[in-house]
């Protein structure tokens, strides 16, 4: 790594690196990735007085990685041993075909930035915009089982990462035994799947199957990482309406609907920290909005009689679990699948809860991720020098922390 500087105002860093990997194939193992960093501070350039200080940044770089020991070449799984006599150890063909020719994966990641500072440092700004891809991702794909294997390991796809991340600090209120220290942090990444590998537009990256019903977490070239997809409500093209069947249950899709990525559009945080004859006070909030999560506990929950809306009053007063011809039973409100109308039907709970809506219906528990916490709060005081003595330390800090971890 080498820096440059000149009159304390151009700054240029250098650096490369080499690794050689021990996981990876002979003729594929080492590989070199560059990164180069400029700045320019230009507020001594302006004389500008409201300005403390001013600079503008660019940088690139680039990285690379593996993948786990013994995953370019045959290998049996080690499965029990039996101490029997003689002992005996069991061995598994794996499901997964390694790859000889794999190669390391790159990530080039293209930065631009601000720092701005005003009023002594008072208030200041750092604003950051960034570009990432990451190419030759090492993923493993799914194959016809008639090869003998599930799946394979291979270098592909695209997934290019843009961005920004801007924090405003701030110092209120300052005098000689108070003083009072604001962050706010707010950012945004956009991550979108460019290309996956040749014939292929949706890679699985997991999926779980409940009572013979599965949901999956998807990539597809040209949307944004991470789709949660699942059954949904069929609807009436022409309003929208939920189809009922003849029986007034919802009707719903296979599992291939696309309910969005799971990514949030925007995180950040917002911390506070009060300071007064030595003692300090700070709390901490962090926000994110946009994205969404799918609730397999509300799902179960409602399925199995235990959520309170299984035992609701309907609009007429009844409960829910109450025979339909006693005036209790669910109102479903939607399109009748053969006659085109719209209807309003009462059903049976029991039916309606454990057969379709807590069940069959995913998109019925997917949830907005979106929150805004209280992260943590700190009570803390600091023993100065004077209090001290003769002690060897120049300050004695003590603090209560509490950190909210859900």
């Amino acid at each position: 790594m080498t820096s440059f500087g000149y009159k304390n105002t151009y700054f240029l860093d250098l650096s490369i690196r080499n690794d050689n990997s021990s996981t990876l194939p002979t003729n594929n193992n080492s590989y070199s990735y560059p990164s180069v960093g400029a700045s320019f501070a230009f507020s001594d350039l302006l004389k500008w007085k409201p300005l403390s200080f001013g600079k503008v940044r660019l940088s690139y770089a680039k990285a690379g990685s593996d993948l786990s020991p013994y995953e370019t070449s045959f290998v049996y799984g080690v499965g029990t041993v039996y101490t029997s006599t003689p002992p005996v150890n069991t061995l598994s063909v794996p499901d997964n075909l390694n790859n000889p020719n794999i190669r390391p994966s790159f990530a080039n990641s293209y930065e631009a930035g601000l720092d701005l500072q005003f009023f002594k440092n008072r208030l200041g700004i750092d604003f950051t915009y960034y570009i990432q891809k990451n190419k030759d991702q090492i993923i493993r794909l799914d194959v016809s089982g008639a090869s003998g294997y599930s799946s394979t390991t291979i270098n592909a796809g695209l997934i290019e990462n843009k961005g920004f991340e801007l924090t405003l600090t701030g110092k209120p209120l300052m005098t000689k035994n108070f003083a009072w220290d604001a962050t706010f942090n707010i950012s945004q990444n956009k991550s979108m799947v460019v290309d996956l590998y040749p014939g292929i537009n949706v890679y699985t990256y997991g999926s779980t199957t409940y009572s013979s019903v599965t949901s999956f977490l998807n990539s597809y070239v040209g949307k944004p990482f991470g789709s949660l997809v699942g059954q949904a409500y069929q609807r009436d093209p022409a309003t929208g309406g939920i189809l009922l069947d003849n029986s007034n249950l919802p009707m719903y899709t296979a599992a291939t609907e696309d309910f969005g990525t799971v990514l949030p559009d925007f995180t950040g945080g917002f911390q506070n920290s009060f300071k007064i004859f030595g003692f300090e006070l700070s709390a901490m909030i962090d926000y994110q909005f946009g994205g969404q999560f799918f609730s397999r506990s509300a799902m179960l929950n409602s399925r199995t009689g235990q959520s309170a809306v299984t035992a609701e009053l309907n609009d007429k007063g009844f409960n829910v679990r109450d025979a339909v011809a006693s005036g209790g039973g669910v109102r479903v409100d939607g399109i009748s699948n053969a006659t085109k109308q719209p209807v309003t039907a009462y059903v049976d709970a029991r039916t309606y809860y454990n057969t379709v809506y807590g069940r069959r219906i995913y998109e019925a528990w997917v949830f907005d991720a979106s929150y805004i916490k209280l992260r943590e709060i700190r009570l803390g005081y600091t023993f100065g020098k004077e209090k001290l003595g003769k002690m060897p330390f120049n300050s004695i800090g003590l603090a209560l922390i509490a950190r909210i971890r859900q």
